[in-house]
């Protein structure tokens, strides 16, 4: 097994030996041929090298630690100390899980710059719009009508729908069990551009842990890590700071989120191999409660999958968590709500409609389960 830091990563690479590595890659040897495409980063070289103007760099709505990581290193590194190019970062929807926060905290500790909401977004005054871990325009990427993506790099390439990348300026948008994070295909680009971390310069420490942080997170702390994911931690684990790592991954919570997550887990309800609950009213600040009581209640003894919600504004929004063992499909579950994820954890938004819920009305929740979520569930 490997530790939530990944910090086994030297055994698989051969870099650290105890007794048999469990794989013998030798990394210079094979990086040209395992790690990065040249044909893809020779062309987006070619492109970036003539380009002139400022780029928006974007992500998924409610960006995760995945997103804000590659956004920031191919803002700072890439674009900025390779090209030349300035760039600025948006994104949609908010940024509320306590770990995105604590990243976001990190990083601005160090950059001037801040990550910019949508609605104060001046879109006219950026020449092109490089999106990170999105793909397609609608599809939890919000971006003005009259505006198109001009770059992308994703790795959630999904062979059964109909994506057309042709009108792109370039795109390299891969299925995730080639690649398991856009963390990882940034530090491929680093690579392929000769960009390296220096270990004592604190603004690359903070870029290289939030990256480590990135691949873990999509990865599933590595359970669903492909070989590129261990190359790439391998590139950048000396610079890894371990104790700012704990601290993105391991943060405060905030009494509202706490008083959630009790409210939820008081108040479940077991409809078989489900276990739902409702954190009750959260303002959008919070709304990471639900994803944290979702994975709680998936906790639960013969438990697979654990549907959390709770009532923001004007709208039901809703959590889904559901083991890797298991044959349920959080995606597919929140597909039946209108929302999206992965096979593992997903969410949706619905709305509220005739109810006005209020704390502790155990009527109401009842009512809300049975004629919103279990008719969903059940088709």
């Amino acid at each position: 097994m490997y530790d939530r830091f990944g910090d086994k990563i030297g055994e698989f690479v051969g870099l650290r030996k105890k007794g048999k590595p469990k794989m013998n890659i030798n990394i210079e040897e094979e990086k040209k041929e395992l790690f990065f495409d040249s044909e893809k980063t020779t062309k987006l070289e070619g492109i970036l090298s003539k380009f002139n103007g400022k780029i928006l760099i974007g992500a998924h709505d409610y960006p995760c630690g995945d997103a804000i990581a590659s956004s920031y290193v191919w803002k700072e590194k890439i674009l900025k100390e390779r090209f030349g190019i300035e760039s600025d970062i948006f994104y949609s929807g908010a940024i509320s899980h306590h770990e995105n926060v604590s990243l976001l905290k990190k990083l601005d500790s160090v950059y001037e710059s801040r990550i910019i909401p949508f609605d104060s977004v001046k879109f006219d005054d950026y020449k092109k719009i490089f999106v990170l871990d999105a793909s397609i325009k609608g599809r939890h990427l919000t971006i003005p009508d009259n505006k198109k993506v001009n770059f992308a790099i994703d790795h959630h390439f999904d062979p059964s729908l109909e994506e057309d990348f042709s009108n792109y300026d370039f795109a390299d948008v891969r299925p995730s069990n080639e690649v398991g994070s856009t963390s990882t295909m940034t530090i491929e680009y680093l690579e392929a551009y000769g960009l390296n971390f220096d270990k004592d310069e604190p603004s690359d420490e903070i870029l290289a842990t939030a990256l480590k942080h990135g691949i873990l997170i999509d990865t599933n702390n590595l359970k669903k890590a492909t070989t590129k994911d261990y190359l790439a931690l391998a590139k950048i684990h000396s610079c890894v700071n371990r104790n700012t790592l704990d601290e993105i991954m391991r943060p405060s919570r905030s009494g509202e989120m706490q008083s959630g997550i009790g409210r939820g887990l008081s108040n479940r309800k077991r409809i078989g191999v489900y276990s739902i609950s409702c954190a009750g009213h959260l303002l959008e600040s919070n709304r990471d409660t639900i994803s944290v009581l979702a994975r709680e209640l998936m906790a639960e003894e013969g438990v697979e999958a654990g549907i959390a919600f709770a009532i923001i504004e004007d709208r039901i929004a809703i959590s889904i968590k559901a083991r890797e063992a298991s044959k349920l499909n959080a995606q597919t579950i929140a597909g039946k709500f209108g929302g999206g994820g992965r096979y593992d954890e997903a969410g949706a938004s619905i709305p509220l409609g005739p109810f006005e819920y209020q704390d502790g009305n155990e009527t109401l929740l009842d009512a809300i389960i049975e004629s919103l979520i279990i008719p969903k569930i059940e088709k």
